[in-house]
């Protein structure tokens, strides 16, 4: 199976992790986890051919930023490099997510969110012109809710989204489930659907600041 990884610098100890296109989630997904309000986030993923949009025949990268200005919103920069021939661009685009419940003892936490929303156009000579680049481009539902089980803190997931024109990213439905062991509660353990693949990975942090994570899919 191939694998993807990717290492993150965060402002604070606490805080969820960033699937690949750089929103707080699980692996491939989005989650209704919301970091703290005043976080900031960078980080970097190494990204196989397999796991990118039919277009992106080529092992790549991706970097990004996300910054919680309030409780309730989170607001995400990502650039993906690309190539064709002899040309180099990259395919930027942002997401927002908007928390519409916080979790509660009974309730779930529900957001709703949006990756890619405006696309992109990369210049005449790379693409026709007024080709919209939208690969990653989706608009989503998503829940969580939390469990502790044995003093191990468990994680539940369900959402719903709208690929966009490529129906290529989170196109129907899509979950997951994550756990925080209580021997290592520094390390994560991930597995989801992305309404079309299966992942399972893990996350560790190192440092208070650093985290390193890894995933495989099928």
């Amino acid at each position: 199976m191939p694998h993807v990884f990717t290492k993150r610098i965060f402002r604070l100890y606490q805080v969820y992790s960033q699937p690949i296109e750089g929103t707080t989630g699980l692996l491939k997904i989005p989650s209704a986890e919301m970091q703290a309000d005043g976080t900031f986030i960078a980080g970097a993923n190494y990204l196989p051919d397999a796991i990118t949009p039919v277009k992106f025949n080529y092992i790549t990268g991706n970097y990004f930023f996300n910054i919680t200005f309030l409780p309730f919103m989170e607001f995400t920069y990502r650039a993906t490099l690309m190539r064709w021939e002899e040309n180099h661009n990259q395919d930027r685009s942002f997401g927002l997510r908007f928390r519409l419940l916080k979790e509660s003892k009974i309730l779930p936490s529900i957001v709703l969110g949006g990756n890619d929303l405006l696309g992109s156009n990369l210049k005449p000579g790379i693409l026709d012109t007024g080709v919209v680049n939208d690969f990653f481009s989706s608009i989503f539902i998503v829940g969580t809710k939390h469990f502790m089980l044995c003093n191990n803190r468990i994680g539940f997931t369900l959402g719903i989204g709208n690929g966009g024109v490529r129906k290529t990213n989170l196109n129907g439905v899509f979950g997951g489930v994550s756990l925080v062991p209580a021997f290592l509660p520094s390390m994560r353990l991930i597995a989801d659907y992305d309404a079309e693949v299966i992942s399972a990975g893990a996350e560790v942090l190192f440092f208070k600041h650093l985290y390193l994570f890894g995933m495989a899919y099928d």
